[in-house]
């Protein structure tokens, strides 16, 4: 769906429709870069792929509507007023454009998904250092925009409707490959990710909402297992899962691109999925 678009995907299919409202930033639209290196949304995200769960469900049938909000780029403070969004919103913002169709279709909302805050933070680490100050900024927005942008959507939305949020993998464990200053900033993004995900997990927690398990599902911070990669070698298993799962270790022009591979969305959907569990019509 555009975000732009005010308008219901399915109003003409009849009363009995529900829907999954996904928001995020570009995880959320499922972007993965092309052969040239630029970057595109595709169909292959992890909200695909928990549609596509959910609609094969027997309690849903093929009732469920997907309507992806999401903005590659996005930020929290963006997705509170649009102030440097990459998208144009007929309400001003990827919030306010989430709270009016609610509100419009609040007895039908069967599922919300949200992933925001890692673009406050990913500008802050490159291959040889971490910017502390640009961290300590980002996660100061984070702590200061979530709990807005999650008490806004939990008010929103009838008793029923499910709001499910994420923990996020360690893209930069890719950087341990690259020599002694790589492995230490591999191991200093190990703690930053973490501070990340504890304001991720208190805020969701504060309106009782879910959270998946994505730092699990990507083995992060699990550095005495190993595995063995194709020209890589045996590596740490967290090390493999980002170079398995994501675009980081590929080689140019596509170079290190934290985003997710199709089999890394699934591993996100798959996590989704099991917090979620069964998800019935509101």
């Amino acid at each position: 769906m555009d975000p732009a678009s005010d308008n219901d995907p399915a109003a003409a299919a009849g009363a009995s429709l529900v829907y999954y409202v996904s928001l995020g930033d570009s995880l959320s639209t499922g972007t993965q870069p092309v052969a040239s290196g630029a970057q595109h949304s595709t169909n292959q995200g992890y909200v695909d792929d928990v549609y596509a769960h959910y609609h094969a469900e027997a309690t849903l049938k093929t009732s469920l509507t997907l309507v992806k909000l999401g903005c590659s780029g996005e930020t929290t403070t963006a997705m509170i007023n649009g102030t440097g969004s990459e998208c144009a919103y007929q309400q001003g913002s990827q919030l306010n454009q989430a709270l009016a169709f609610i509100k419009a279709h609040r007895s039908k909302i069967a599922l919300v998904t949200i992933d925001i805050g890692a673009d406050d933070i990913v500008p802050c680490f490159s291959q040889t250092s971490v910017n502390t100050s640009c961290l300590d900024n980002g996660l100061a927005a984070v702590s200061r925009d979530l709990p807005k942008i999650l008490s806004a959507l939990h008010e929103a939305v009838a008793a029923k409707t499910v709001i499910a949020g994420m923990s996020v993998y360690d893209p930069w464990l890719a950087y341990y490959l690259l020599g002694s200053t790589g492995k230490a900033v591999a191991a200093a993004s190990l703690i930053d990710v973490a501070k990340y995900n504890t304001i991720v997990a208190a805020d969701l927690a504060a309106d009782r909402l879910k959270r998946a398990d994505v730092w699990g599902a990507f083995s992060t911070a699990d550095y005495t297992e190993t595995a063995a990669l194709a020209k890589l070698g045996t590596q740490p298993l967290d090390v493999a899962r980002i170079c398995e799962w994501t675009w980081m270790c590929s080689g140019p022009p596509i170079g290190q691109n934290v985003h997710a591979n199709a089999a890394g969305y699934k591993q996100i959907a798959g996590a989704f999925e099991k917090t979620i569990g069964t998800l019935s019509k509101p």
